[in-house]
């Protein structure tokens, strides 16, 4: 999986699930129930003794570029990925700003080294999602270079407002004393 970062690539990538909430009731005919909130189906859940259920959410199959691969292999070594956003829906001005790297919300994807991209795209840096390994094609669709990488991962950090202060503190110290 670790030959995906970086990489373009086709994945069923959900959105994340939001007020109401539609739950599926089991199998039948009944209709999804629907949950305004989360503190009514967190009580529901702890008086039936089964915190998990099933959300029917809205998925779509689309090309993502992967910025994450979970190292740990316990569970579903999941991939963090970033949904894009193709220069189709965009005007000319809005395309001329993300490629010139003025909001810093969207990485431009160069069109050369993403050539299996039906479109010009832009990666979304607010769009931060988990997607399981098997719901992701293994077929590269274009990738970043390591320095863009390094880009993606310092806005993500940015956008999101991570300290990481500590940590670049221990690597400095490491690589300072280990050179």
């Amino acid at each position: 999986m670790s030959e995906l970062l970086g990489r373009a690539v086709w994945a069923l990538a959900p959105y994340a699930p939001e007020a109401p909430f539609r739950l599926y009731p089991g199998p039948g005919e009944r209709p999804p129930v629907i949950v305004g909130a989360v503190e009514p189906l967190r009580a529901a859940l702890k008086a039936g003794g089964d915190p998990e259920v099933t959300v029917l959410t809205t998925t779509k199959l689309r090309p993502v570029l992967v910025v994450a691969v979970a190292t740990d292999t316990t569970y579903d070594p999941g991939l963090l990925v970033l949904r894009m956003l193709s220069f189709a829906k965009l005007n000319d001005t809005e395309q001329a700003e993300i490629r010139a790297g003025a909001d810093p919300r969207y990485f431009h994807l160069l069109p050369g080294s993403f050539p299996d991209l039906p479109h010009e795209n832009a990666a979304i840096v607010s769009t931060l999602t988990r997607v399981a390994a098997t719901a992701v094609e293994d077929n590269p669709l274009g990738k970043l270079n390591a320095d863009e990488l390094r880009v993606v991962h310092e806005r993500i950090a940015t956008y999101f407002q991570l300290d990481l202060g500590t940590m670049v503190k221990r690597l400095v110290t490491e690589r300072t004393q280990n050179p």
